[in-house]
């Protein structure tokens, strides 16, 4: 973070200087943690459900804290002449970043969806490649996450690329309106948070709230393969790419070669001849006014293109040439545990235990099905959570769409792995196919009954929402290949 003077932040925030501190002070960073606070910076006593920021002031002035914003005035009565009392500190912290990010130099994307948001961050920071880009890192894609990494950008970026999660209306457009973004991004609609907002039409009432932060005169980049996304595209550009308060939005939408229509009142990225290659996807990138570009991209499954097509788009958006954005996707990495594919022994191991839904269910069979092995595609499967009373018939509908993709053995465990085992059964029964299904009250009954069926081989993918923990399968697959295994 680039220093701020004391009287800007307040202005920011709407709330007098402290009587205990010169207006002039530097301020060197924003700290919402006081253990790892430096010296010069403001400590923010964020408030939780199972912590109080308010309960480390002391410590915070301790390390070096040279002021402190709280909302509890009692506790913080002792400290009042160094404190900036505000009435939520967790709100203070993202109008602070908001105000911080009109100083950036920096383009601002935007990206969110129901799937694929970190694989199109990580594919934009790759396209853009030749900028210097600072992008959401980890999980820190809401309230805090989002500030923290807008705060953390200086002069030297020329990019910064933020995630944007949810788990309710309101949230995307509190986001957005710190952000402020110059490019945003929806990847797809679909089923994660049904459970708290009823409908796909309500969630995706609640990804298309990124429009509300977006700069006047910004691009708004959507998956033309997705009907709920299309179909508000096209609404939006009839209304001549005006927003309900006067801004002004161009759009930019991208598309497979087998989805969607030839209709389009602005510009369309388009991809042909998709096919696995060398490990990844190849494919023929079309791009309005341009010559048709090869491009290769290390992606486990064809489902993903749409993620890239987008990454592409925005990179061109931003002035990168287009050869030179395609030639950056080929030195994409996934981050974390999100469909890494590993080598293990004889075996492939796809990991993408990050975290599911059908969606993120439907495209990692997708790319299991596309692994190169000449062994079994088993499946090993946690639940899938937030979807509410859709839950039993979302995951036996997921259990038939392993079967689709030829997948041999379906390991599944949590409370709705007889559904999901159950629609798989019936699946492979009605395409008259060999296979088979088990469901397991836990994890470590998966685990045991999974690790001594596996052979050379096999591919074997692991996926489930984050509470399952389905990354301890990982690690138990990979200690028993090694022979490490306790």
């Amino acid at each position: 973070m680039e220093s701020v003077r004391l009287s800007t932040l307040a202005q920011w925030l709407e709330v007098p200087v402290p009587p205990g501190l010169d207006p002039n002070l530097e301020i060197r960073g924003i700290s919402t943690d006081s253990r790892t606070l430096k010296p010069g910076e403001l400590f923010v006593a964020l408030r939780g459900e199972r912590f109080d920021g308010h309960d480390h002031l002391d410590d915070a002035l301790g390390r070096g804290a040279v002021a402190l914003l709280v909302q509890d005035r009692d506790r913080s009565a002792p400290h009042a002449g160094i404190s900036l009392l505000v009435e939520e500190t967790r709100s203070a912290y993202g109008r602070i970043a908001a105000g911080y990010r009109t100083t950036l130099p920096a383009r601002v994307v935007g990206v969110t969806g129901s799937v694929g948001k970190t694989s199109t961050r990580d594919l934009v920071a790759a396209a853009a490649g030749s900028r210097r880009v600072l992008r959401t890192e980890g999980n820190l894609n809401n309230e805090i996450g989002l500030p923290a990494t807008l705060l953390a950008a200086d002069r030297g970026q020329d990019v910064v690329v933020l995630e944007m999660g949810m788990r309710g209306r309101g949230e995307i457009a509190w986001l957005s309106r710190i952000a402020r973004p110059d490019v945003a991004v929806i990847t797809r609609i679909g089923s994660s948070h049904i459970e708290r907002l009823g409908s796909l039409d309500a969630i995706f009432e609640a990804k298309w709230e990124i429009l509300e932060g977006l700069q006047d005169g910004g691009t708004l980049v959507v998956s033309m393969d997705d009907p709920l996304l299309s179909r508000a595209a096209r609404r939006l550009a009839a209304a001549g790419g005006r927003t309900p308060d006067g801004r002004h939005v161009s759009l930019v939408g991208v598309r497979t070669e087998n989805a969607g229509s030839d209709w389009e009142d602005f510009p369309v990225l388009r991809a042909h001849e998709i096919r696995p290659r060398d490990g990844g996807v190849s494919f023929l990138v079309v791009v309005p006014g341009e010559e048709p570009l090869p491009a290769w991209v290390p992606l486990p499954s064809p489902h993903l293109v749409p993620n890239a097509l987008a990454a592409l788009a925005v990179a061109i958006r931003l002035g990168v040439d287009p050869a030179a954005a395609v030639a950056g996707l080929a030195a994409y990495v996934p981050t974390g545990n999100r469909l890494r594919v590993l080598p293990v022994g004889d075996m492939t191991l796809l990991d993408d235990s990050y975290n599911a839904s059908p969606e993120s269910m439907v495209a990692a069979f997708a790319a299991l099905a596309a692994l190169p092995s000449p062994g079994r595609r088993i499946a090993a499967l946690g639940g899938m959570l937030e979807l509410g009373e859709f839950s039993g018939p979302l995951h036996r509908v997921t259990g038939a769409a392993a079967a689709a993709r030829s997948i041999d053995r379906l390991y599944c465990c949590g409370p709705w792995a007889e559904e999901m085992a159950q629609g798989f059964r019936e699946a492979l029964l009605e395409a008259g196919r060999p296979g088979d299904a088990m469901a397991f009250p836990d994890r470590g009954s998966l685990e045991s009954a999974l690790l001594p069926d596996l052979r050379p081989d096999d591919a074997i993918l692991v996926k489930g929402s984050r509470g399952f923990a389905m990354e301890e399968v990982v690690a138990a697959i990979v200690a028993s290949a090694l022979g490490t295994a306790p």
